[in-house]
């Protein structure tokens, strides 16, 4: 069994629009793997979900905030990292991925995101594209 932390930006995309990033949830349930969140990564899925162009998107594919939000928290383990990093500082928000990650002892991080991309690695947790993943895994 694996220890996996998604990214907002995986966790957006593959619900609401679907795609590679919807695979990726998909093959991770279907294998059972455990997936980790926390509640600063809570806070920040809810704060992206407010923008006006996820807003826009959601109303077309008739979602609700409250639905995907719930519907990401269902899928996931919560815990308290208690540690600080400070390692990304250009995103300084960045952080709370390798926080979360750190304290499950996460296998991978799933994102999109440039800053956490460039680490490649984080104290042997590899930090994968969507696509990098599933060539990996599937």
């Amino acid at each position: 069994m694996h220890n996996v932390v998604i990214d907002t930006n995986v966790w957006i995309s593959g619900i609401i629009l679907g795609g590679t990033a919807s695979e990726v949830l998909q093959h991770i349930q279907e294998k059972e793997w455990k997936i980790y969140i926390s509640p600063k990564i809570i806070e920040e899925i809810d704060r992206v979900l407010g923008y006006k162009k996820i807003d826009k998107i959601l109303i077309k594919v008739r979602k609700t905030k409250f639905e995907v939000l719930n519907r990401i928290i269902s899928m996931c383990t919560l815990v308290r990292p208690n540690v600080r990093i400070e390692i990304i500082k250009k995103d300084p928000s960045d952080n709370i991925f390798l926080e979360c990650a750190k304290k499950c002892k996460a296998s991978c991080i799933i994102s999109g995101d440039r800053h956490l991309l460039a680490l490649k690695i984080f104290e042997g947790i590899e930090i994968l594209s969507p696509s990098k993943f599933l060539q990996k895994f599937l």
